[in-house]
């Protein structure tokens, strides 16, 4: 058994135990099916595909390729469906809006793969080897090129939809879900990669199978290491309806397909075709890698605080930071969103990977959850507990006019020495600091924040930065209380006029 069977197999057999997997959590939610068939049809299409590769007669080849196109007809219908819905709270308005193209991915593929079974002529004129190569070589005829067009464009829209997801999502929510979407992003880039290179050359090269293979097993770890995380279910990202108008998939594949044509050109030219291929996907493992670090909260982190103690520059651009601020806030007219924006801004700027604003009735009985990086509003059931602690917390922090670090008696002020203390806390820790949610003498909740992932207690300057965004928020809070009682003042004033008239 040579290396790439031993990937294969090991791809295959990994893909099958995160299909059973997600079956055995929730079989019943179009997410997990979606996965789970998903992953069995990968694992199936690397199967016929090493089959195909080492099959010795022409019609083998031929008949293994034909099961390896209807096994990858389930890939583009599957996989859309999980990009619409994972890890998305309001995932079913999504469905709704997309059926058109979710039905388009399913029909078109199976449909062409079933004709092309009895037409085998129709997905390939013939079977033949690559130049200088053993390697079997496969021309592409009328349904193989309308075939892999149809997987081109849904792979594409695959992507967009997880990075929309990424995008949307932020502190602990994307801490869960970051592998999951490298590692699915990683393979369907290989793939939108290996497909353009089919329709440049209008065929089938398995020399391209290898990369293929070694990509799904990467991805099958990465998803791994997000399911050891946090489950598929735990995870309830609120994705705008909008149309994404900027979309970085979209620019990246545009401007790769670009490229592509004119590289194929200058490498044919040059003779350098094979070289480019390989030296192609070693890009890809470098900028995967580069990408797996830049999300990273905590070197993030770690490289602000280098340019703050080795350059003697202020630790924030508070003028970024609060343009950042303003912009999310300013058009925004419902609580939850205002909340959900200010945990974000916070949640970003301290490096802090849960931040949760809660809110008093308006009885300043009881709290509930404006907001939060971590916390999900739709899951009360799983509140109850907490809130009865917040409500505690808040009686202490009635009064206070500063952020509160619950870990130093003294009511958290870290010693101005220039250098933070590591404390042995960890960092997924419910509640490390909390800043009261005051204006004009009114309690309105308080903001709760995690420990950093670096471990370092806020300085001063972080102290002094998150009062000014804690006070800001209190008064936008404040004003959205006093517009909404105004309304409903005005509403019963209507009632009572069109009452007297009566």
């Amino acid at each position: 058994m040579n290396v790439f069977s031993i990937v294969t197999y090991t791809g295959a057999v990994l893909s099958t135990a995160l299909a059973a997997a997600a079956l055995v959590r929730n079989g019943k939610s179009p997410v997990n099916l979606s996965f789970a068939a998903g992953m069995l049809a990968l694992a199936a299409e690397r199967v016929f595909a090493l089959f195909g590769m080492q099959a010795v007669l022409p019609s083998d080849v031929l008949a293994w390729e034909c099961r390896r196109i209807a096994a990858m007809s389930l890939l583009p219908g599957c996989w859309l469906i999980f990009s619409l819905g994972f890890a998305r709270e309001n995932y079913r308005q999504f469905l709704a809006r997309w059926r058109g193209a979710v039905v388009a991915a399913f029909a078109v593929p199976i449909c062409l793969a079933a004709v092309s079974s009895v037409y085998s002529d129709l997905l390939f004129s013939g079977v033949g080897h690559a130049k200088d190569s053993t390697a079997w070589v496969l021309p592409l005829g009328l349904a193989g090129t309308l075939f892999h067009v149809v997987f081109l464009l849904a792979m594409v829209s695959v992507l967009v939809n997880l990075e929309r997801t990424l995008r949307a999502s932020f502190g602990t929510q994307r801490w869960r879900i970051k592998f999951t979407l490298l590692g699915l992003g990683a393979l369907f880039a290989v793939r939108i990669y290996s497909t353009a290179q089919v329709l440049l050359f209008s065929q089938v090269d398995m020399r391209l199978f290898p990369p293929i293979a070694t990509t799904l097993v990467i991805a099958d770890l990465m998803v791994i290491v997000s399911s050891l995380r946090a489950s598929l279910r735990k995870v309830d990202i609120y994705v705008s309806q909008e149309v994404l108008y900027n979309s970085l998939t979209l620019v990246v594949a545009g401007v790769y397909l670009l490229a592509l044509g004119v590289a194929a050109k200058v490498s044919t030219y040059f003779g350098l075709g094979e070289a480019l291929l390989h030296n192609a996907f070693f890009a890809f493992l470098l900028f995967l890698g580069i990408a797996v670090i830049l999300l990273s909260d905590h070197v993030r982190q770690e490289v602000r605080r280098f340019v703050h103690r080795h350059f003697r520059r202020p630790l924030y651009d508070y003028r970024q930071i609060w343009q950042i601020f303003t912009e999310r806030t300013g058009s925004l007219f419902e609580i939850r969103d205002l909340c959900a924006a200010t945990a974000k801004t916070v949640s970003e700027t301290f490096g802090v990977s849960s931040v949760s604003l809660w809110l008093l009735d308006a009885n300043q009985e009881r709290p509930s959850l404006g907001g939060s990086t971590a916390l999900s509003v739709s899951r009360h059931g799983e509140l109850k507990d907490l809130e009865r602690e917040i409500g505690v917390l808040m009686v202490t922090m009635r009064g206070k006019t500063t952020p509160l670090d619950l870990h130093r008696p003294d009511w958290g002020t870290p010693p101005d020495d220039g250098e933070p203390a590591v404390v042995p806390s960890p960092p997924d820790a419910t509640i490390r600091y909390c800043a009261p949610l005051s204006v004009g003498g009114e309690f309105l909740g308080l903001m709760t924040l995690n420990d950093r992932m670096t471990r370092e207690v806020f300085t001063p300057e972080d102290f002094d930065l998150l009062k000014t965004i804690a006070d800001q928020a209190a008064g936008m809070l404040l004003n959205h209380r006093l517009y909404e009682s105004l309304g409903r003042a005005r509403e019963m004033e209507a009632f009572q006029t069109l009452s007297t008239f009566f």
